[in-house]
């Protein structure tokens, strides 16, 4: 079983945090019981110890690159710089570290990112992508082409799509063989 730790009056008794740092005191001693956010602060931490050394490529440096590329990541969506937490005496508790240093960050508000939002769905005006959209979703109405979910369409059972929609497939294909389009002759009465 592990020993408990003795709790001091800065472990649970903010009183005396100034109002300009209480922003960052929060994120602090919240983190300070995030076991995520420990380990990412040690692996950010040698990571800044050892930045300008040359070490060679290596499996484990890899791992390393990788855990470190998570770890940034993590930090990163806290809203705080990493140097917040890696310059500080994380995870001291806010009040124990050293006052010029906790007035850097006072009055520092985070940044959370914004999640990544997509585009929505855009409408092309190339023929060619268009006609070839068309045309798959049109594969699983071929055989009733103007059936709903109700069984038949408007049109009746046997309908066949105009021939205006049959010319748009065809020339959407390849918008610039007209003469070879099998729909053209019937288009235009030949």
């Amino acid at each position: 079983m592990k020993a408990l730790k003795r709790l001091t009056k800065h472990d649970w008794n903010f009183g005396d945090v100034p109002e300009d740092e209480l922003v960052a005191c929060c994120y602090w001693e919240f983190a300070r019981e995030s076991a995520s956010i420990r380990g990412a602060v040690e692996i950010t931490k040698t990571v800044y110890a050892n930045q300008g050394i040359a070490r060679p490529e290596s499996a484990e440096r890899e791992v390393f690159r990788s855990a470190a590329d998570k770890a940034f990541g993590l930090l990163h969506s806290t809203g705080f710089d990493s140097s917040f937490w890696a310059e500080l005496p994380f995870p001291e508790t806010w009040q124990s570290v050293d006052k010029t240093k906790r007035e850097k960050w006072a009055r520092v508000l985070p940044k959370i990112p914004a999640p990544v939002k997509f585009p929505p769905f855009a409408v092309t005006n190339d023929l060619c992508i268009a006609g070839a959209l068309y045309g798959e979703a049109r594969k699983g109405h071929v055989h009733n082409p103007c059936a709903t979910s109700a069984g038949v369409g408007s049109l009746g059972r046997n309908c066949n799509f105009s021939l205006g929609w049959k010319l748009f497939q065809c020339r959407s294909a390849n918008p610039f063989s007209f003469r070879n389009c099998p729909h053209d002759g019937m288009a235009l009465g030949c």
